[in-house]
């Protein structure tokens, strides 16, 4: 998956689920 984008939505969208959530997400559930 990629984080970065130089397109104003996806960065809005990254900013809206703030990446330490994918982080947890990752730990608790292996994704």
């Amino acid at each position: 998956m990629t984080i970065k984008s130089n397109t104003p939505a996806h960065d809005k969208d990254c900013w809206q689920t703030p990446l330490w959530l994918f982080d947890a997400l990752d730990i608790e559930f292996g994704f």
